[in-house]
């Protein structure tokens, strides 16, 4: 299947962008040199692996010496990198096109008995990666050998600066009407996952389910969603929580370029419980329309102590529903990344998201 037309795509840089590379580029591999020099006598303000130390190092300087442009312009688009999943696999891509022209594209058959709907992480600003299709494809594949027949819908959300807050929610909307209504599925058996960013969506779109926001397509569900399956959920933009300096030389990316992508994301806009979940009183969530929540965090990600903040007042009002697990020794969205940085271990984050997804399917 032809890739749906989108636009934009990749941005153009200008001369002194493309220029702005070298340094920038220069920088980032200084970072990594550094924190390899510095590495064996990082004691506990480090990652906790001399690997991850540097590594870390590495993305923290590349999210943060970059602009968004620039980093649109080195990574590739999300469809692109399914496409080339996609031949290594053996299988057709196969696409979805949602009323606003957002794309979405599957991992599985429609027909399963479970549709994972997914967004991707990126502060809004950057596209999902090879890591994402590496994990959900072998969770689907797990999964549907295990009799528990899944599919995973990816959805292409537009990336700031092409649209802003709550664009990205109204995509994310749009996605699982089609699979509520188009496809005629029941939201008991659909489950609503994302990380980082695309959790930050999970928790808006399960926020305008049970507080309807007037500049929002409406949702009219007549059951609970199956579950929330939220990886280190984007929940706070301003991380000023002590983790945020315990784990400051330890996870991916900075509290500041989580300020910045945020700004950029509400481009003006007041903030609210829609955009950043941990806003939102305990009371919010009572009675939340859904089964089940997972939530995985790293016990070394600078987010992790509003996530538990977040965790601890959706628990307040929904006991029982929620799971919450804090892999020590990891880092902000370690089942996908890490991969990508070349660690092709199972993290306690990923197991505990494949065997939570074993006993709840």
């Amino acid at each position: 299947m032809a890739v749906p037309e989108k636009s934009p795509g990749q941005p153009s840089l200008s001369f002194a962008e493309r220029l702005d590379l070298i340094p920038a580029i220069a920088s980032t591999l200084g970072a990594a040199l550094y924190a390899a020099i510095t590495g064996p006598f990082r004691g506990s303000w480090g990652a906790h692996t001399y690997r991850h130390h540097i590594t870390h190092a590495l993305l923290r300087k590349f999210t943060s010496r970059l602009s968004t442009a620039q980093l649109q312009y080195l990574t590739a688009p999300f469809h692109a990198i399914y496409e080339k999943w996609c031949q290594k696999a053996g299988t057709d891509p196969e696409y979805v096109v949602l009323p606003s022209g957002c794309r979405a594209f599957w991992v599985g058959h429609k027909t399963a008995t479970n549709i994972v709907v997914y967004f991707h992480g990126g502060g809004f600003s950057l596209d999902g990666t090879p890591g994402h299709l590496h994990y959900w494809s072998s969770v689907q594949t797990d999964l549907t050998s295990a009799g528990q027949s899944t599919a995973v819908l990816f959805v292409e959300y537009t990336l700031v600066p092409y649209a802003t807050y709550p664009i990205q929610i109204r995509e994310g909307i749009e996605a699982i009407q089609y699979v509520v209504t188009d496809l005629g599925r029941a939201p008991s058996t659909v489950t609503l996952s994302g990380d980082s960013a695309g959790a930050n969506l999970c928790l808006a779109i399960l926020s305008h389910i049970m507080h309807p926001n007037p500049d929002l397509p409406a949702m009219h569900l007549t059951q609970p969603v199956k579950a929330l399956i939220l990886v280190a959920p984007w929940v706070t933009f301003q991380i000023q929580q002590p983790s945020s300096e315990r784990n400051a030389h330890k996870d991916i990316f900075k509290p500041a370029t989580s300020a910045q992508w945020g700004a950029n994301y509400l481009a003006g806009k007041a903030t609210s419980a829609y955009a950043e979940a941990l806003l939102a009183p305990a009371e919010w969530w009572r009675d939340a329309l859904v089964e089940g929540v997972l939530v995985v965090a790293g016990a070394e990600e600078i987010l992790v102590d509003a996530i538990s903040l977040w965790a601890e007042k959706f628990q307040s009002v929904n006991p029982g529903v929620l799971t919450y697990v804090i892999a020590k020794n990891e880092g902000h969205v370690a089942p996908f990344i890490e991969w990508e940085l070349g660690d092709t271990a199972e993290t306690e984050q990923g197991e505990a998201i494949r065997s939570w997804m074993k006993w709840r399917f």
